[in-house]
């Protein structure tokens, strides 16, 4: 063999190696406490919801604005008041817009049980830091099997 030919298998080795490595996903999502995180890092400003007006200037969260949590599960958190009911599923995790970065699919519930607003809407999420937020993505999830768009 020549040795351009082994200096051509060699670059293409590297390459694909090179290729392997880039291709493994970053996450900043955790695998445990999924609930505790939603509350504390989803950004509430990044997508619609009926929470906006609400919301004070710096207030973000679930927490930020004192709401804590009637049911916890490891897919997901719901907040239950006597007339408002949100919930966040987590449907799946893995890195869907391509960028390197694990996102996760949520469907969002946010219903007026005494009225007829009623809104659910699949989400793309994804946290590009250890310390930042959890913010919508402008991702349309069209087809999202277990959450149906729903606009009351």
């Amino acid at each position: 063999m020549s040795y351009r030919a082994l200096l051509f298998f060699a670059l293409l080795a590297s390459t694909s190696a090179d290729s392997i490595a880039s291709s493994e996903t970053t996450s900043y999502i955790p695998q445990e406490k999924i609930d505790e995180f939603i509350v504390s890092t989803l950004d509430l400003a990044s997508f619609r919801n009926s929470l906006g007006p609400r919301r004070e200037p710096g207030d973000h969260t679930f927490a930020d604005l004192g709401m804590e949590p009637t049911s916890r599960a490891t897919d997901g958190v719901v907040f239950e008041s006597n007339d408002w009911r949100y919930r966040i599923q987590v449907l799946e995790r893995g890195d869907f817009n391509q960028d390197g970065i694990e996102d996760l699919k949520l469907c969002f519930q946010d219903r007026a049980l005494d009225g007829s607003y009623n809104v659910q809407t699949p989400l793309l999420v994804s946290r590009y830091d250890s310390a930042g937020y959890l913010v919508a993505l402008a991702f349309d999830l069209i087809e999202t099997p277990g959450c149906n768009r729903i606009h009351e």
